[in-house]
């Protein structure tokens, strides 16, 4: 079975011999540290580690004219800019060959988020924009719509050229003790806009939508289920408090889950690693529609000897389940 096989079928909760293996992604930093302590850069880490490649497209759809800005979205400047072939990476025809014919997953990532998508990039932009959400949430509504038809005229290339497994909408707006903005807010802000990327997605034949955050993002989940997510792909889960088996339990096999390994586990004796992993992993691979992985990168400080102990522990775990039957329908 291919690692798109694994991908599709545990989406879809189908059975399967085991979820896909990704890869945290392992930055220069962290190799450079562990060459240091002797493992060579020049080693094929996916290859020592089981780790199963995973492509992620991200063209450009930000743009200055959506920074709560009353613009024409038909205008001749947004049709240049949209066209503008800056937004796609500089390998985008390499991507291209590269997924044609694949037998990894790959997903596009369509959104970055209401904040970035209306231009937040301090608390002197932020604030104006919670006013907003508040007191003009309709003309929020309208700009984020404007702004979903101008990412669609972006992202019309990217579907034209390649075949994808899922969309992902990044949604970065929450602490660890809650999210920035209400449920209600959230879908009378942002729904109209999502519901449209997603609903031109379906029709040129993604299946998935994934919703992925940061923090403590429970009280959000529904309403983006109600626009369509069909999985839930969460960083700092452990620090926000929001374990995956609550989320399994709060909102059933409807909504598949990527993630929620404490990263901080790396950090403790391998007792201690090895037992939450079990604890965690082995009844939700064993429910399906749950693709394990960390909830958050791992940092330089990480040993590759604590990387190790934790790759292997999760592929042990997975191959017990499998052993026993593999994931239920």
């Amino acid at each position: 079975m291919t690692s798109r096989e694994r991908f599709l079928r545990t989406m879809a909760g189908e059975p399967v011999d085991r979820p896909p293996l990704w890869s945290e992604g392992i930055r220069e930093d962290v190799r450079a540290e562990w060459a240091k302590a002797g493992y060579p850069l020049d080693r094929d880490l996916d290859a020592d580690f089981s780790i199963e490649p995973r492509e992620q497209i991200q063209p450009e759809t930000l743009h200055r004219d959506f920074r709560m800005v009353d613009r024409d979205s038909d205008s001749e400047e947004l049709d240049l800019a949209a066209a503008d072939p800056a937004r796609y990476p500089d390998d985008w025809d390499d991507l291209i060959r590269k997924c044609r014919d694949r037998d990894f997953t790959a997903g596009l990532r369509v959104s970055r988020g209401i904040f970035q998508i209306l231009g937040v990039g301090s608390w002197a932009s932020l604030s104006p924009l919670l006013i907003a959400i508040a007191d003009e949430p309709d003309r929020v509504r309208k700009v984020m719509d404007d702004w979903a038809r101008f990412a669609l005229r972006v992202l019309e290339r990217a579907f034209d050229e390649i075949d994808y497994d899922y969309v992902l909408f990044s949604e970065p707006i929450a602490s660890n003790s809650a999210p920035v903005i209400g449920p209600r807010a959230f879908a009378r802000t942002c729904g109209e806009a999502y519901t449209r990327i997603l609903r031109y997605a379906r029709r040129r034949g993604v299946r998935w939508a994934v919703f992925q955050s940061y923090g403590h993002l429970t009280p959000l989940i529904g309403e983006a289920m109600r626009m369509g997510m069909d999985a839930y792909w969460g960083g700092d889960v452990a620090p926000a408090r929001t374990p995956y088996p609550e989320l399994r339990r709060k909102f059933g096999r409807e909504l598949a889950l990527i993630g929620g390994i404490d990263a901080g586990l790396l950090e403790e004796d391998t007792r201690t690693l090895e037992t939450e992993i079990r604890r965690l992993v082995t009844p939700l691979v064993a429910d399906g529609r749950y693709i394990p992985l960390l909830d958050g990168r791992v940092r330089s400080y990480v040993s590759f000897e604590r990387y190790r102990a934790y790759r292997r522990t999760l592929i042990d775990v997975i191959d017990s389940i499998a052993d026993d039957g593999g994931t239920r329908l």
